[in-house]
């Protein structure tokens, strides 16, 4: 009976495991690695015990984008020759400071924030500090949505709001045929 260990799946398990801690000493824990890195366990710990098998691409495709191998890099080390990490791209680095989303900003919400903070007022002395964007916002799903993401701080919150009553009304507008366009309808 043929073992589902070889060595060269086992060489290769050993070297994935020390890619793993080379690229985060936290990533000792495999878990870790896997939950920060989108693989999936059960894969993960059976090519690093050097079991084989017969891995989809897209299986070893996705192994090397969380072990930042360079295309093909799994199979080759399969065969005997050494991990090939991923070539490093250049990035430019981020601004400093706080990133603004820009579209979140301008004249024309000033209004429709007054409006948003007057909602959120009686949200707060409604339900108290807790409360949900379905609480605040019961008429609209999509303002709920806004106000319960959590990548986006209340002041953005806030503004991507306005800006969907914003939309609203110059659609209504636009539809109707009356009043003024900011631009926003324009086409």
């Amino acid at each position: 009976m043929p073992s589902d260990t070889e060595p060269a799946w086992k060489r290769l398990g050993d070297l994935l495991v020390r890619r793993r801690i080379e690229l985060d000493p936290r990533y000792r824990n495999r878990r870790l690695f896997t939950s920060e890195r989108g693989a999936e366990y059960r894969i993960v710990n059976a090519i690093e015990r050097g079991e084989r098998s017969n891995y989809e691409p897209a299986t070893l495709s996705a192994l090397e984008v969380a072990y930042s191998l360079a295309p093909g890099a799994i199979l080759r080390a399969a065969d005997g020759a050494g991990l090939q990490p991923q070539p490093e791209t250049r990035a430019t680095a981020p601004p400093p400071g706080p990133v603004r989303l820009p579209h979140l900003y301008g004249q024309e919400l000033e209004p429709y924030l007054a409006g948003v903070r007057d909602d959120l007022a009686e949200a707060m002395r409604a339900y108290g500090p807790g409360f949900t964007g379905d609480q605040a916002f019961p008429h609209d799903g999509l303002e709920a949505e806004a106000w319960d993401t959590p990548r986006l701080t209340p002041d953005e919150s806030m503004r991507q709001i306005a800006w969907l009553r914003l939309f609203a009304a110059e659609r209504d507008q636009r539809q109707s045929g009356s009043g003024r366009e900011t631009g926003l309808w324009r086409t």
